[in-house]
């Protein structure tokens, strides 16, 4: 009976010819994002003066307000308040309008070192040898690579992170003034299942939800996205083609789609969604948990 159940949906899904897949990227303004880069600057520091450095480090942010905590076992000196106010200052949030000031938010350190426990088990104080050791947590990950790229992820992923560059990079140059730091892509690519192989076919969806000034209204924001952020230029299309030849078109002026595997030129206009109902002028500290 389940061996029954097992080859029917097998069936299924070899016999699904198109369907869709969504990948997101948010920027580096998002909450969860601030404290990704905070924790990775306290372990680089760490680390770039004791490579035997443990550290098991956390960062939560809410309005005007970041937090660091764990356990942490170096020999270095580190500076944990000044690390992440100069994170939060490289990423932009400057002031209260954004929602973060990283010269006057309050920066709260609660770090300890490692467990004895724990560092007896796994590194014996610095005792073990390398075959020795153990781990200090548990972890189940998986994943794969795909050919459909260069970068061996999936088109939806590779699109919505270009995107999301992008939208950091017309940020930080000036080209859009009125763009704040928080933001997020999301792409959605229309697959065909060849025999097994999941093909991209189309881009389906764009959506770009971006923080923004209040001076600037909705019409200016999707006219400035329109032509700074969504159009990918060529030499990007030639990093992904197999071959460094252009296979795609201009989609309207806004993206370059292209399809290596299939070589077939993708012409179907994809839908864009270049921010959501509403103002997005306060950052997203203010109302979700980083």
């Amino acid at each position: 009976m389940c061996r029954k159940a097992t080859e029917s949906r097998s069936e299924s899904l070899n016999e699904l010819k198109t369907f869709l897949f969504t990948s997101e990227s948010v920027n580096e303004g998002h909450p969860d994002k601030l404290c990704d880069q905070i924790s990775d600057a306290v372990l680089d520091a760490c680390l770039e003066q004791d490579p035997d450095s443990k550290v098991a480090y956390e960062t939560c942010t809410k309005t005007n307000m970041v937090m660091v905590f764990g356990e942490i076992t170096t020999k270095a000196n580190v500076d944990y308040e000044k690390i992440v106010r100069d994170t939060c200052r490289e990423i932009g949030f400057v002031s209260d309008d954004v929602g973060l000031d990283a010269d006057n938010c309050k920066v709260l350190v609660n770090i300890e070192q490692q467990s004895p426990d724990i560092a007896r088990s796994v590194h014996g104080h610095l005792t073990k040898r390398p075959d020795e050791i153990g781990a200090g947590d548990q972890g189940h990950m998986f994943g794969y690579a795909t050919d459909e790229t260069t970068e061996l992820m999936p088109l939806s992923h590779v699109l919505a992170t270009k995107l999301g560059a992008r939208l950091t990079d017309v940020r930080k140059n000036g080209t859009c003034p009125w763009l704040r730091p928080d933001g997020k892509t999301q792409v959605t690519v229309e697959y065909h299942n060849d025999n097994g192989a999941m093909v991209p076919i189309r881009v389906h969806t764009v959506l770009i939800s971006t923080q923004h000034d209040e001076t600037v209204t909705n019409d200016e924001i999707a006219a400035d996205l329109k032509q700074h952020v969504l159009p990918i230029r060529v030499e990007h299309v030639q990093e992904w083609s197999a071959n460094g030849e252009i296979v795609g078109e201009d989609l309207g002026g806004y993206l370059y789609i292209f399809s290596h595997l299939t070589k077939r030129v993708v012409t179907k206009q994809p839908r864009f969604v270049l921010i959501l109902k509403g103002n997005f002028v306060r950052n997203r500290t203010l109302g979700e948990v980083g």
